[in-house]
């Protein structure tokens, strides 16, 4: 699973500038999959939206509890550093 996420965040590098690394209102969150940090201003996690419905990184629902009904905030992850040269 960890290959799975490493390849969608090095798909997710190109693009991003300063201005979209801030916090964003939740109802502008991408719905098609894209992995990102959300936020109800108490716990932060990274997950991914489907339409009405957010799946944490390790594929939990986040419907139980409602607590996807309290996320307020968004943001793309960070570009993955670059590894030295070999």
């Amino acid at each position: 699973m960890l290959k799975q996420h490493l390849s969608l965040l090095r798909k997710m590098e190109s693009g991003l500038s300063i201005e979209s690394m801030k916090w964003q209102s939740i109802e502008t969150a991408p719905k098609d999959g894209t992995l990102v940090l959300i936020t109800d201003g108490v716990n932060t996690e990274v997950a991914k939206n489907f339409g009405d419905d957010w799946i944490s990184s390790d594929g939990l629902d986040f419907g139980y509890g409602n607590w996807d009904s309290r996320l307020t905030h968004w943001m793309p992850l960070p570009k993955l550093p670059i590894p030295p040269p070999r």
